[in-house]
């Protein structure tokens, strides 16, 4: 590959649909150029594709009060420091279409999980970043956003979508006590710490 450019080039040569279900896995056979020069020889990747997915750090600037949630994580089990249960932030899919198109944007699909989770009305949220979950074999994308909310805002209990299975704790936290368990190293979710430390920065700069 002549100077300094990147590579670019991918050629797909197979792409075999394992699993469609909730999760649907190809096998994707590729071939791509290489750093050095030339492709490489095609080789087999598992691909699992689930969809995009938002997520919201909560924040109660009159109370101090940070706002995430608790939930039981079956793949969690035996790895997790809570037996299964995580706190994490605010999060669900974005409504896709069958072509793969966002069927609504990211806020609308935060606004309507926010208030079925924590039972806060929100109407705008700051972008923090978009970031893949675990590029290695999955497609998932995940915007992250901050917003902020006020006793006014709670309209009802939130605690999830019982039809769906869902069995959701609201986890409150003063700010302190939220940075303090973070710098700890007690929380683990990518999403909640990434966020945190965010916030953290943003009091550091208040003073």
């Amino acid at each position: 590959m002549a100077g300094n450019a990147k590579p670019s080039r991918v050629e797909i040569v197979k792409r075999e649909r394992l699993l469609d279900a909730f999760f649907k896995v190809d096998r994707v056979t590729v071939s791509h150029e290489r750093f050095q020069g030339g492709m490489n020889e095609p080789r087999p990747y598992l691909v699992m594709d689930r969809g995009d997915a938002v997520a919201a750090l909560l924040y109660d600037p009159a109370r101090r009060k940070v706002i995430a949630i608790e939930q039981f994580r079956i793949p969690t089990l035996g790895k997790g420091r809570g037996g299964g249960w995580l706190v994490e932030t605010v999060a669900g899919m974005i409504a896709a279409n069958p072509d793969g198109s966002f069927a609504e944007t990211p806020l609308e699909s935060l606004i309507r999980e926010v208030q079925e989770e924590t039972g806060y009305h929100i109407a705008q949220a700051k972008h923090l970043c978009t970031f893949f979950s675990s590029p290695g074999g999955n497609t998932e994308r995940t915007f992250l956003f901050y917003a902020e909310v006020s006793e006014a805002d709670k309209q009802s209990e939130g605690c999830g979508l019982e039809h769906e299975g869902e069995d959701i704790a609201i986890a409150e936290f003063d700010v302190a006590e939220f940075f303090a368990r973070l710098e700890a190293g007690e929380f683990e979710d990518a999403k909640l710490i990434m966020a945190g430390y965010w916030l953290m920065a943003q009091h550091a700069k208040a003073g």
